[in-house]
């Protein structure tokens, strides 16, 4: 009797320990009319060096390259009799080597759950049908014939499989390249490697344009610093017409400093679209972005979501509660699926033209108690210094006052901070200091904290024998520079220096 009792508990224990394991997978999402194919890419940049070794060329002569993995989910044929992958393969491609060993599939993965702060204790008890649990993906499937948009999304791909099998059966090929260091397997968090993270990214996207028949216009797609990443990549590839943040990153005060210290940061170049997925963070701050006024933006928040849950831990948590026991969260699930549909319509609206996906995401008819959406428009791109200059040969400088006016409606620094400078000087050069003047007063309008400007009407002033005025001016200028942010501190040096001999100069 004893026995029968004891069988009858591990059965139900098995039992309930495989629906939990099977639930895990249950995202509640309708998936598109694709079925979904994966692959795995191994290959070389032979445009970079291989980092592991001093030698570009192996002994027998073949040139190295750094190496480069990549994961690729994509709409296929669905074929009845193929067998779906298992889990554990997704798993399995944490490790670095080939060899399949168990043991170390199973470390990696709760070093990775670790990683994060994550309570590994909850995933014992299923791991072992976790890692047998199909999935919706099949290993190496026949794509389905048609051209599609690509999603370039890096990230570890055993806990981005959801999101990015559902994006594959609504017909979009995901890409996931393995971000390395420039000189280590790790990923830097610094200026150095953004630049080395876009440059994995940009030879993704040449992979599959060249492997796949895959539309122009692209998204790009990130969580955290791949995020950053993602944002660097749109600003120097116009074809990036979509970017998704998934959570930090771009919100964040230390990963904002970090891009604008990269070569290619300009604000100007951030001019695509930007949906802006975040929850409640101490350190997630979405006003940072509103920085990226050329833009349109799309903010969505999720109360009920928090750190690493738009990855698949958003689904685990429905049964394997307290995942991050750190997070503030609620009902991660839902907010996973919400969220997951709002990438798809967001993708469908931006790559396929597809305007009732647009209603359908800018809706206010999503719970909201889930997700709460605003939508800022972009301000329309300042005008180019030579734009500048040609308006001001054809019909003077009120010309130039008309536009600043009319656009100021709509954006508080309608000139950038450069094309203000870059004139200043062309209008010294021609000695039209009358015409400085009011162009300097343009300038501090939108410029206030900036000593430039001020030094700028102190040099008009100077000219046009005001000295009084110029002297106020060129005082308050001095006064600016220690805090002025638009400025370099060498850029504060040499100007400091200039005024300061101007300052002299009117003593005398």
């Amino acid at each position: 009797m004893i026995n029968r009792c004891l069988l009858l508990i591990l059965f139900a224990s098995h039992a309930f320990t495989n629906g939990i394991a099977q639930d895990l997978f249950d995202t509640g999402l309708k998936p598109g009319r694709y079925g979904v194919g994966f692959r795995i890419v191994k290959t070389e940049d032979y445009s970079r060096p291989d980092f592991t070794s001093t030698h570009s060329y192996k002994p027998d002569g073949v040139p190295r390259g750094r190496k480069m993995t990549m994961h690729i989910w994509y709409p296929s044929v669905i074929v009845a009799d193929k067998k779906a992958m298992r889990y554990g393969e997704y798993i399995g491609l944490l490790l670095a080597t080939e060899k399949r060993d168990p043991r170390n599939v199973r470390s990696t993965f709760f070093r990775s759950v670790a990683e994060l702060s994550g309570d590994t204790s909850l995933f014992s008890p299923v791991y072992p049908l976790l890692i047998k649990t199909e999935t919706k993906a099949y290993m190496n499937a026949a794509i389905a014939p048609g051209q599609f948009p690509l999603i370039i999304y890096p990230d570890n791909v055993h806990v981005q499989s959801l999101m990015c099998e559902y994006l594959a059966s609504k017909g979009y090929i995901v890409i996931s390249p393995v971000i390395g260091g420039t000189y280590s397997h790790s990923m830097e968090y610094s200026p150095q490697g953004i630049e080395t993270g876009v440059a994995d990214m940009q030879f993704a996207l040449g992979y599959i344009r060249s492997h796949y028949k895959v539309k122009q216009n692209f998204s790009v797609m990130g969580i955290g610093f791949n995020a950053t990443l993602s944002l660097a990549m749109q600003m120097r590839n116009h074809d990036a017409k979509a970017m998704v943040s998934l959570e930090g990153g771009i919100t964040t005060g230390f990963e904002e400093g970090l891009i604008q210290r990269t070569p290619y940061f300009d604000l100007q170049r951030c001019n695509g679209s930007i949906l802006i997925i975040h929850s409640p963070h101490p350190d997630v701050k979405p006003e940072i972005t509103y920085k990226y006024k050329y833009a349109e933006k799309i903010y969505q928040h999720y109360p009920q979501s928090s750190e690493f849950y738009f990855l698949n831990y958003g689904i685990w948590e429905r049964r394997l509660n307290n995942i991050f026991p750190k997070a503030n969260k609620g009902n991660t699930w839902k907010s996973f699926a919400y969220a997951a549909e709002s990438v798809a319509h967001y993708m469908n609206w931006k790559l396929n033209n597809d305007s009732s996906s647009k209603e359908i995401l800018l809706d206010d008819n999503w719970p909201p108690e889930f997700v709460k959406t605003s939508f800022k428009k972009e301000n329309e791109l300042p005008p180019t210094r030579e734009e500048l200059s040609k308006l001001f040969l054809s019909v003077g400088m009120r010309g130039l006052e008309r536009m600043y006016e009319e656009r100021k409606k709509s954006d508080p620094q309608p000139f950038t901070f450069n094309s203000f400078y870059q004139i200043g000087q062309e209008l010294i050069q021609q000695a039209a200091y009358r015409d400085l003047l009011t162009w300097a007063k343009l300038y501090a309008d939108s410029y206030p904290n900036s000593a430039l400007p001020f030094s700028m009407d102190g040099r008009a002033q100077l000219e046009l024998k005001n000295k009084i005025e110029a002297r106020k001016s060129y005082e308050k200028a001095l006064s600016l520079l220690p805090s002025d942010l638009e400025l370099t501190e060498g850029e504060k040096s040499y100007f400091k220096t200039a005024i300061e001999n101007r300052l002299k100069g009117l003593d005398g």
